[in-house]
């Protein structure tokens, strides 16, 4: 009885080792897919507005994809935006983020030199282009539970 509990245990968890495994081998796959569908989508739309080189530029997600809750929204093209890495660093970390409009919101904890340095003086307007609108629900979250104002 003991040695099939065993024997049991050990082909679930060898079952699961190999599904972990596979999940990863594709994890890199799926981001360079995920990559390229904001890239084009980012060429038909222009949503940041403004245009960087692709290797400067992350497919920023815009509802972070730890607090996803099914699949399709980590995989959502409308949950993603094409931005510089330095400013998708600062939209990560909550310290910006976007009206439905497209006006650029900063947050009080943001450091002037960083903003200065990436063309976004807080003492003036900065706009993207209006999302659209398959992505405001994602941005609505952003807006409350990641941004820092």
């Amino acid at each position: 009885m003991t040695d099939n509990i065993a024997s049991d245990h050990l082909e679930l968890i060898t079952q699961l080792n190999k599904v972990l495994s596979d999940s990863f081998s594709r994890f890199p796959r799926r981001q360079n897919d995920y990559r390229r569908l904001i890239h084009e989508m980012e060429k038909k739309h222009n949503i940041t507005g403004v245009k960087y080189p692709a290797a400067n530029c992350v497919a920023s997600h815009i509802k972070p994809l730890a607090q996803c809750e099914v699949y399709e929204e980590a995989h959502d093209k409308f949950n993603g935006l094409w931005l510089d890495k330095r400013m998708d660093q600062l939209f990560d970390k909550g310290y910006i983020t976007f009206t439905d409009e497209g006006v650029v919101i900063i947050g009080s904890q943001c450091c002037d030199e960083r903003l200065n340095r990436l063309g976004l003086p807080r003492n003036e307007i900065h706009h993207i282009s209006p999302l659209l609108s398959e992505q405001r629900s994602y941005m609505q979250y952003h807006r409350e539970y990641v941004f820092k104002p």
